[in-house]
């Protein structure tokens, strides 16, 4: 897509947006409720016209052709199974519209039902079908015409969070193994790093920032990004010396030191800006009292909470801000708190943000 803008009642509700997708890519479109994202979802799928800008697919400007032209599908949130029919049949349904032969029709319902694991249940309703089966059920009949690109609309959120969690993978697995080219719509960060090779971040009707989900988690672009896409630390630092290859040296006084930090763009903050500095929480280590001879910072401990795989502490810093440190549960003692311990920083995971 190309310049793509939408407005409702003179509202802007995407603005001039230009994205591509790469062939057998899955792409997932992330951002809180309002920002865009399910609105630039159906002016792909035609249920919505641009403004001004182009859709194109394969080539081909599909931006004025009516839905049912488009080789698309559009998987919906609530699935929109046909309730009188039962699973093969609604498999079976657009193949039936397009008027292929029935043998063909009997064969690629097969192999659909087969594709998501759904074979002994192709003659129930949906009415008895769980939530994950009814999903599966709606995958096989939006692949089984074999569109050139599927659509899907915040497609865990009718599951709670046992099986949304599972049907990350499995979904991501079949797309994966079909090699369908792929565009979704969610407002979990989880769910867009464990599905997407791409993703898109969206706010205000405009990309944020897009990137592999390391690239968007690692190193975001901006404050938004830094806190949308999962806990941060973040601090104020100034800038002491710009270096050679986009590398930038910061005083971070929370942290008690200077690090070389990469640059948020080729625009570079002048000797003496001031910056924001980020940091994950996983990318700051707490260790005993013979770390202080390895340059580590004397801290607090605030607060912790056991969660299973890991440990989130809450440390206070010798300025007196606090911050969040998430640590592997290794067998190891816990840090108590009102205790001391030290802090060590992984200077390769700072990250200054643009303004």
């Amino acid at each position: 897509m190309a310049g793509v803008a939408r407005s409702f009642g003179g509202v802007p509700a995407v603005r001039d947006v230009s994205l591509d997708l790469a062939r057998g890519e899955i792409l997932a479109l992330l951002g809180p409720s309002g920002c865009g994202k399910s609105t630039l979802l159906r002016m792909v799928a035609g249920l919505e016209m641009p403004d001004r800008g182009a859709v194109f697919l394969d080539g081909e400007d599909i931006t004025r052709l009516p839905p049912y032209r488009r080789p698309v599908n559009l998987m919906f949130q609530s699935y929109a199974l046909f309730p009188h029919l039962t699973v093969a049949e609604n498999v079976a349904f657009g193949l039936r519209q397009a008027r292929r032969p029935p043998a063909e029709v009997e064969a690629r319902v097969t192999e659909m039902l087969a594709l998501v694991r759904m074979e002994s249940f192709r003659q129930r309703r949906p009415a008895q079908l769980s939530g994950g089966q009814q999903q599966r059920v709606a995958l096989a009949r939006s692949l089984a015409r074999s569109p050139k690109l599927l659509l899907l609309d915040e497609p865990m959120g009718a599951l709670d969070r046992k099986l949304r969690a599972e049907m990350q993978f499995e979904l991501a697995g079949i797309l994966r193994r079909v090699g369908v080219t792929c565009m979704l719509v969610t407002h979990d960060p989880e769910e867009a790093m464990v599905m997407a090779d791409r993703v898109a971040l969206m706010r205000d009707g405009e990309l944020a920032q897009v990137g592999t989900p390391a690239e968007v988690y690692d190193s975001p672009r901006d404050r938004f990004a830094a806190e949308f896409l999962g806990p941060v630390n973040l601090f104020g630092g100034t800038v002491v010396a710009g270096g050679g290859g986009g590398v930038l040296t910061v005083r971070v006084p929370d942290l008690g030191a200077e690090h070389p930090v990469p640059a948020p763009g080729p625009e570079q903050p002048g000797e003496g800006a001031s910056v924001t500095v980020a940091i994950r929480p996983e990318r700051l280590q707490l260790a005993a009292g013979d770390a202080a001879a390895r340059g580590a910072l004397a801290v607090e401990v605030a607060g912790r909470a056991f969660l299973g795989t890991h440990t989130v502490y809450r440390v206070r810093l010798p300025g007196g801000a606090l911050a969040t440190v998430q640590q592997p549960e290794d067998g190891s003692p816990p840090f108590e708190a009102g205790r001391p311990a030290y802090l060590t920083v992984d200077g390769a995971a700072l990250r200054v943000l643009a303004d």
